[in-house]
Protein backbone atom coordinates (compact mmCIF):
# COMPACT_ATOMS: atom_id res chain seq x y z
CA UNK A 1 0.00 0.00 0.00
CA UNK A 2 1.61 3.38 -1.27
CA UNK A 3 2.96 5.21 1.31
CA UNK A 4 0.62 9.02 2.79
CA UNK A 5 3.56 10.88 0.85
CA UNK A 6 3.20 8.58 -2.29
CA UNK A 7 -0.30 9.52 -2.20
CA UNK A 8 -0.34 12.89 -1.81
CA UNK A 9 2.52 13.57 -4.24
CA UNK A 10 0.48 11.45 -6.74
CA UNK A 11 -2.90 13.52 -6.06
CA UNK A 12 -0.69 16.32 -6.54
CA UNK A 13 0.77 15.57 -9.92
CA UNK A 14 -2.74 16.06 -11.29
CA UNK A 15 -4.64 18.68 -9.01
CA UNK A 16 -4.79 21.17 -11.78
CA UNK A 17 -2.86 22.63 -14.92
CA UNK A 18 -0.59 24.97 -12.80
CA UNK A 19 0.42 21.80 -10.82
CA UNK A 20 1.10 19.94 -13.49
CA UNK A 21 3.13 22.48 -14.88
CA UNK A 22 5.39 22.75 -12.15
CA UNK A 23 6.41 19.11 -13.23
CA UNK A 24 6.42 18.77 -16.51
CA UNK A 25 7.61 22.42 -17.86
CA UNK A 26 9.57 23.05 -19.96
CA UNK A 27 8.08 20.14 -21.81
CA UNK A 28 4.70 21.45 -21.88
CA UNK A 29 4.97 24.75 -23.01
CA UNK A 30 2.44 25.66 -25.30
CA UNK A 31 -0.82 23.52 -23.69
CA UNK A 32 -4.55 24.17 -24.46
CA UNK A 33 -5.55 21.31 -22.57
CA UNK A 34 -4.29 19.33 -19.14
CA UNK A 35 -7.04 16.17 -18.31
CA UNK A 36 -6.33 13.40 -15.85
CA UNK A 37 -7.71 10.48 -16.93
CA UNK A 38 -7.86 6.73 -15.37
CA UNK A 39 -4.76 5.06 -15.37
CA UNK A 40 -6.21 1.61 -15.76
CA UNK A 41 -4.38 -0.20 -18.65
CA UNK A 42 -6.41 -3.53 -18.56
CA UNK A 43 -9.24 -5.25 -17.36
CA UNK A 44 -11.16 -3.66 -14.70
CA UNK A 45 -10.41 -7.16 -11.93
CA UNK A 46 -6.85 -5.85 -12.34
CA UNK A 47 -7.37 -2.37 -10.28
CA UNK A 48 -3.89 -2.78 -8.43
CA UNK A 49 -1.87 -2.89 -11.30
CA UNK A 50 -1.80 0.74 -12.78
CA UNK A 51 0.43 3.78 -12.42
CA UNK A 52 0.03 6.12 -9.78
CA UNK A 53 -1.52 8.78 -12.21
CA UNK A 54 -2.06 9.58 -16.24
CA UNK A 55 -2.28 12.98 -17.85
CA UNK A 56 -3.77 13.77 -21.39
CA UNK A 57 -2.27 16.91 -22.52
CA UNK A 58 -3.36 18.38 -25.90
CA UNK A 59 -0.97 21.43 -27.50
CA UNK A 60 -1.97 24.26 -29.24
CA UNK A 61 -1.49 22.27 -32.19
CA UNK A 62 -3.89 19.62 -31.93
CA UNK A 63 -1.52 16.93 -30.63
CA UNK A 64 -2.40 14.90 -27.64
CA UNK A 65 0.42 13.32 -25.55
CA UNK A 66 -0.04 11.33 -22.65
CA UNK A 67 2.31 11.59 -19.73
CA UNK A 68 2.34 8.97 -17.20
CA UNK A 69 3.41 10.11 -13.57
CA UNK A 70 5.31 7.57 -11.46
CA UNK A 71 6.25 8.41 -7.70
CA UNK A 72 9.32 6.51 -6.49
CA UNK A 73 10.60 6.97 -3.16
CA UNK A 74 12.72 4.25 -2.68
CA UNK A 75 15.00 2.08 -4.70
CA UNK A 76 12.99 -0.81 -6.61
CA UNK A 77 14.68 -2.90 -8.89
CA UNK A 78 11.26 -4.89 -10.08
CA UNK A 79 9.45 -1.59 -10.28
CA UNK A 80 11.51 -0.42 -13.57
CA UNK A 81 10.54 -3.39 -15.22
CA UNK A 82 7.08 -1.67 -15.28
CA UNK A 83 7.94 1.59 -16.63
CA UNK A 84 8.75 0.11 -19.75
CA UNK A 85 5.36 -2.03 -19.57
CA UNK A 86 3.26 1.01 -18.58
CA UNK A 87 4.83 2.68 -22.06
CA UNK A 88 4.18 -0.01 -24.09
CA UNK A 89 0.55 -0.46 -23.43
CA UNK A 90 -0.40 3.28 -22.70
CA UNK A 91 0.92 3.59 -26.30
CA UNK A 92 -0.59 0.64 -27.53
CA UNK A 93 -3.55 1.31 -25.58
CA UNK A 94 -4.43 5.03 -26.51
CA UNK A 95 -2.42 5.27 -30.16
CA UNK A 96 -0.91 8.65 -28.94
CA UNK A 97 2.66 9.56 -28.02
CA UNK A 98 3.38 8.35 -24.28
CA UNK A 99 5.75 9.99 -21.78
CA UNK A 100 6.93 8.82 -18.46
CA UNK A 101 7.77 11.39 -16.20
CA UNK A 102 9.06 9.65 -12.57
CA UNK A 103 9.22 11.68 -9.48
CA UNK A 104 11.37 11.71 -6.24
CA UNK A 105 12.67 13.99 -3.46
CA UNK A 106 15.73 11.79 -2.84
CA UNK A 107 18.66 12.63 -4.95
CA UNK A 108 20.06 9.61 -4.46
CA UNK A 109 16.98 7.87 -5.62
CA UNK A 110 17.09 10.36 -8.42
CA UNK A 111 20.38 9.16 -9.94
CA UNK A 112 19.28 5.68 -9.38
CA UNK A 113 16.85 5.89 -11.40
CA UNK A 114 18.60 7.86 -13.87
CA UNK A 115 20.79 5.09 -14.29
CA UNK A 116 18.07 2.19 -14.80
CA UNK A 117 15.86 4.53 -17.19
CA UNK A 118 19.24 4.51 -19.39
CA UNK A 119 19.80 0.72 -19.43
CA UNK A 120 16.71 0.29 -21.24
CA UNK A 121 16.69 0.94 -24.90
CA UNK A 122 14.72 4.08 -25.62
CA UNK A 123 13.52 4.62 -22.68
CA UNK A 124 15.69 7.62 -21.57
CA UNK A 125 14.25 9.47 -24.88
CA UNK A 126 10.61 9.17 -23.43
CA UNK A 127 11.20 9.73 -19.82
CA UNK A 128 11.98 12.36 -17.74
CA UNK A 129 12.59 12.28 -14.08
CA UNK A 130 11.86 15.41 -11.38
CA UNK A 131 13.74 15.45 -8.71
CA UNK A 132 15.08 18.22 -6.25
CA UNK A 133 17.20 19.76 -8.50
CA UNK A 134 14.13 20.56 -10.85
CA UNK A 135 12.35 22.09 -8.46
CA UNK A 136 13.35 25.81 -6.84
CA UNK A 137 13.08 26.35 -3.36
CA UNK A 138 9.91 28.73 -2.45
CA UNK A 139 11.72 30.58 -0.34
CA UNK A 140 14.19 31.63 -3.23
CA UNK A 141 11.05 32.56 -5.79
CA UNK A 142 10.03 35.88 -6.00
CA UNK A 143 6.76 37.26 -4.73
CA UNK A 144 4.52 36.56 -7.78
CA UNK A 145 5.86 32.90 -8.12
CA UNK A 146 4.87 31.86 -4.79
CA UNK A 147 1.90 29.51 -5.76
CA UNK A 148 0.54 26.68 -4.27
CA UNK A 149 1.98 23.82 -6.24
CA UNK A 150 5.48 25.86 -5.86
CA UNK A 151 4.68 25.54 -1.98
CA UNK A 152 3.86 21.88 -1.92
CA UNK A 153 6.43 20.85 -4.46
CA UNK A 154 9.19 22.74 -2.33
CA UNK A 155 8.10 21.48 0.67
CA UNK A 156 8.21 17.39 -1.18
CA UNK A 157 11.74 17.90 -2.71
CA UNK A 158 13.49 20.14 -0.10
CA UNK A 159 12.34 19.63 3.44
CA UNK A 160 14.79 17.00 4.98
CA UNK A 161 16.22 18.31 7.96
CA UNK A 162 15.66 20.02 11.44
CA UNK A 163 17.75 22.76 9.41
CA UNK A 164 14.64 23.27 6.74
CA UNK A 165 11.65 23.81 9.11
CA UNK A 166 12.12 27.91 8.26
CA UNK A 167 11.57 26.89 4.44
CA UNK A 168 7.96 25.09 5.72
CA UNK A 169 7.58 28.04 7.94
CA UNK A 170 7.62 30.45 4.87
CA UNK A 171 5.39 28.06 3.09
CA UNK A 172 2.93 27.93 6.06
CA UNK A 173 2.85 31.55 5.76
CA UNK A 174 2.69 32.55 2.29
CA UNK A 175 -1.00 29.75 1.73
CA UNK A 176 -2.01 31.78 4.99
CA UNK A 177 -1.46 35.55 4.19
CA UNK A 178 -2.61 34.98 0.54
CA UNK A 179 -5.76 32.89 0.61
CA UNK A 180 -7.17 33.48 -2.34
CA UNK A 181 -4.33 31.95 -4.03
CA UNK A 182 -3.75 28.95 -1.70
CA UNK A 183 -7.77 28.16 -1.05
CA UNK A 184 -8.25 27.04 2.31
CA UNK A 185 -5.41 27.02 4.98
CA UNK A 186 -6.37 23.89 6.72
CA UNK A 187 -6.59 21.47 3.91
CA UNK A 188 -3.44 23.07 1.89
CA UNK A 189 -1.14 22.98 5.19
CA UNK A 190 -1.87 19.52 5.96
CA UNK A 191 -1.20 18.17 2.46
CA UNK A 192 1.80 20.53 2.56
CA UNK A 193 2.49 18.59 6.32
CA UNK A 194 2.43 15.20 4.96
CA UNK A 195 4.97 15.37 2.41
CA UNK A 196 7.87 15.82 5.19
CA UNK A 197 9.34 14.12 7.60
CA UNK A 198 6.77 13.84 10.52
CA UNK A 199 9.47 15.10 13.16
CA UNK A 200 9.73 18.46 11.20
CA UNK A 201 6.54 18.32 10.71
CA UNK A 202 5.51 18.26 14.38
CA UNK A 203 8.50 20.72 14.88
CA UNK A 204 6.83 23.33 12.62
CA UNK A 205 3.47 22.88 14.09
CA UNK A 206 4.46 23.27 17.53
CA UNK A 207 6.28 26.38 16.79
CA UNK A 208 3.21 27.50 14.86
CA UNK A 209 0.87 26.66 18.33
CA UNK A 210 3.84 28.45 20.72
CA UNK A 211 2.50 31.49 18.96
CA UNK A 212 -0.99 30.82 18.20
CA UNK A 213 -2.05 34.39 19.81
CA UNK A 214 -0.87 35.84 17.00
CA UNK A 215 -2.86 34.42 14.78
CA UNK A 216 -6.78 35.16 13.60
CA UNK A 217 -9.02 32.74 14.31
CA UNK A 218 -9.30 30.57 11.55
CA UNK A 219 -5.59 30.08 12.12
CA UNK A 220 -6.43 28.79 15.64
CA UNK A 221 -8.99 26.34 15.21
CA UNK A 222 -6.49 25.01 12.77
CA UNK A 223 -3.51 24.67 15.30
CA UNK A 224 -6.51 23.25 18.12
CA UNK A 225 -6.97 20.13 15.83
CA UNK A 226 -2.81 19.97 15.44
CA UNK A 227 -3.07 19.55 19.04
CA UNK A 228 -5.65 17.09 19.27
CA UNK A 229 -3.40 15.23 16.60
CA UNK A 230 -1.00 15.12 19.16
CA UNK A 231 -2.47 14.15 21.81
CA UNK A 232 -3.42 11.14 19.63
CA UNK A 233 0.04 10.27 18.34
CA UNK A 234 1.08 9.84 22.39
CA UNK A 235 -2.00 7.64 22.69
CA UNK A 236 -0.95 5.49 19.62
CA UNK A 237 2.34 5.48 20.81
CA UNK A 238 1.39 4.08 24.06
CA UNK A 239 -0.88 1.25 21.92
CA UNK A 240 2.41 0.55 19.29
CA UNK A 241 4.91 -0.83 22.50
CA UNK A 242 2.06 -3.11 23.34
CA UNK A 243 2.32 -4.44 19.97
CA UNK A 244 6.34 -4.63 19.78
CA UNK A 245 5.76 -8.93 20.53
CA UNK A 246 4.08 -9.65 17.93
CA UNK A 247 6.00 -7.85 15.37
CA UNK A 248 8.47 -10.32 14.20
CA UNK A 249 6.35 -13.54 14.19
CA UNK A 250 4.33 -11.09 11.60
CA UNK A 251 7.25 -10.57 9.42
CA UNK A 252 7.97 -13.55 7.47
CA UNK A 253 3.89 -13.46 6.77
CA UNK A 254 4.31 -10.11 5.53
CA UNK A 255 7.00 -11.10 3.70
CA UNK A 256 5.23 -13.87 1.95
CA UNK A 257 2.20 -11.89 1.35
CA UNK A 258 4.49 -9.33 -0.50
CA UNK A 259 6.13 -12.11 -3.30
CA UNK A 260 2.51 -12.84 -3.67
CA UNK A 261 1.06 -9.97 -4.17
CA UNK A 262 4.03 -8.86 -6.79
CA UNK A 263 3.20 -12.37 -8.28
CA UNK A 264 0.08 -11.40 -8.86
CA UNK A 265 0.58 -7.42 -10.01
CA UNK A 266 3.47 -9.45 -12.84
CA UNK A 267 0.98 -11.66 -14.35
CA UNK A 268 -1.81 -9.01 -14.22
CA UNK A 269 0.77 -7.32 -16.86
CA UNK A 270 1.31 -10.32 -18.66
CA UNK A 271 -2.39 -10.81 -19.19
CA UNK A 272 -3.15 -7.17 -20.56
CA UNK A 273 -0.30 -7.66 -22.84
CA UNK A 274 -1.78 -10.90 -24.15
CA UNK A 275 -4.97 -9.10 -24.21
CA UNK A 276 -3.64 -5.86 -26.07
CA UNK A 277 -1.96 -8.12 -28.38
CA UNK A 278 -5.28 -10.21 -29.17
CA UNK A 279 -3.14 -13.92 -28.72
CA UNK A 280 -5.12 -16.64 -27.09
CA UNK A 281 -3.03 -19.07 -25.28
CA UNK A 282 -3.09 -22.76 -26.21
CA UNK A 283 -4.60 -25.00 -23.69
CA UNK A 284 -0.63 -26.14 -22.49
CA UNK A 285 0.17 -22.35 -22.63
CA UNK A 286 -2.33 -21.17 -20.31
CA UNK A 287 -1.65 -24.22 -18.27
CA UNK A 288 1.87 -22.99 -18.39
CA UNK A 289 0.88 -19.34 -17.40
CA UNK A 290 -1.45 -19.99 -14.34
CA UNK A 291 0.82 -22.62 -12.73
CA UNK A 292 4.21 -20.10 -12.78
CA UNK A 293 5.55 -19.24 -9.25
CA UNK A 294 8.34 -16.73 -10.40
CA UNK A 295 7.17 -13.30 -11.32
CA UNK A 296 10.72 -13.24 -13.07
CA UNK A 297 10.16 -15.77 -15.28
CA UNK A 298 6.73 -14.12 -16.02
CA UNK A 299 8.49 -10.61 -16.55
CA UNK A 300 10.60 -12.43 -19.02
CA UNK A 301 7.79 -13.61 -20.58
CA UNK A 302 6.14 -10.28 -20.49
CA UNK A 303 9.42 -8.08 -21.96
CA UNK A 304 9.58 -10.92 -24.87
CA UNK A 305 5.48 -10.33 -25.75
CA UNK A 306 6.29 -6.25 -25.65
CA UNK A 307 8.91 -6.84 -27.98
CA UNK A 308 6.65 -8.34 -30.80
CA UNK A 309 7.49 -12.50 -29.73
CA UNK A 310 4.30 -14.55 -30.45
CA UNK A 311 3.32 -16.60 -27.56
CA UNK A 312 4.80 -19.72 -29.01
CA UNK A 313 8.36 -17.86 -29.07
CA UNK A 314 8.20 -16.21 -25.77
CA UNK A 315 7.26 -19.72 -23.92
CA UNK A 316 9.09 -21.76 -26.07
CA UNK A 317 11.84 -22.21 -23.26
CA UNK A 318 9.65 -23.47 -20.38
CA UNK A 319 7.64 -25.67 -23.08
CA UNK A 320 10.48 -27.47 -23.89
CA UNK A 321 11.24 -28.00 -20.75
CA UNK A 322 7.99 -29.44 -19.57
CA UNK A 323 7.58 -31.53 -22.86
Amino acid sequence: MPSRPHELMASGAIESPEWSFTLLAPEVDSVDVIEPIDPVMRPATLSEARPDALLAITRRDGTTIRYILEVQLSRDEEKTRAWEWYLALQSRLSNQQTRLVIITPDRTIHDWVRRRVAAVAGLSERTRVVGPDQIPRFDQLPEDRRTPPAGFWSAAMHVKTGEDDGLLKTIALAAKTNPDAFGPFDRYLERVMGVVPAAIARRVREAFMERQNEFEPEFRSVLDVWRDEFREEGRQEGRQEGRQEGRQEGRQEGRQEAEDHFLFLAKATLFDVIAVRGLTPSAAQQLLLEACRSPEQVAVWTSRLIRGATLDEALADQLRIRG
